[in-house]
């Protein structure tokens, strides 16, 4: 199965190669506006993968603010919406949450404390985790103040329970600059953030095969 992962378009249009799926982990808006929710479900509509799966970010405020009215009728007809759910295609699982550190007043945050309860849901058995958030020191160095101070904004939380559930691919955006892949034990961390720290349409999707 061949997989096109991406996150953090605020309202960018990536040029996406082919795949059976796209997963995007959220921030598909820059104000969380309805119209901006329908533009993104436009833009889907125009793709030709098998199945899309999104969760929302921390700037997707439609999706938080008001609960699940959004579903009926959907608010994106093209797209099936994950939050802290788990779907199962052709035999591979996913599961997503768009839930991540507190850090301002944004969409779907917790403390690391309250994080914890929510990652006690990833199935034991998950192929690919799909979260908005990074887990703790992995792809999560995000560059605070004029000083350019690099702070890690990642989840401990998330990381010890992915140690536990070992999922072969987890994908995540949020921190912009963190942008990128690494392996670690038996998973593959992907950083998906299509626009940089400046927030410029610069970074390419990522393709895994799972």
């Amino acid at each position: 199965m061949r997989i096109v992962l991406i996150a953090d378009t605020h309202n960018h249009v990536p040029e996406l190669p082919d795949g059976d799926i796209l997963v995007h982990a959220g921030d598909a808006t820059s104000k969380g506006t309805r119209e901006e929710v329908e533009q993104f479900d436009a833009w889907l509509g125009t793709l030709s993968f098998k199945h899309i799966l999104f969760t929302p970010g921390n700037h997707d405020f439609w999706f938080e603010k008001y609960g699940n009215i959004w579903r009926d009728p959907p608010t994106l007809k093209n797209a099936t919406i994950l939050i802290n759910e788990e779907v199962v295609i052709d035999g591979i699982s996913f599961w997503a949450s768009p839930y991540t550190l507190t850090l301002g007043a944004w969409a779907f945050m917790k403390s690391d404390e309250k994080l914890a309860e929510i990652w006690c849901c990833i199935p034991d058995k998950v192929d690919v985790l799909i979260t908005h958030g990074p887990p703790r020191s992995i792809l999560d160095l995000s560059i605070i103040g004029e000083q350019g101070i690099n702070k890690n904004a990642g989840s401990q939380s998330l990381l010890d329970r992915i140690r536990i559930v070992k999922p072969k691919v987890h994908v995540f955006g949020h921190i912009h600059e963190a942008y990128g892949s690494q392996y670690n034990r038996a998973t593959h961390y992907i950083n998906a953030s299509v626009v940089n720290e400046y927030y410029q349409n610069v970074n390419k999707p990522v393709v895994v095969e799972v």
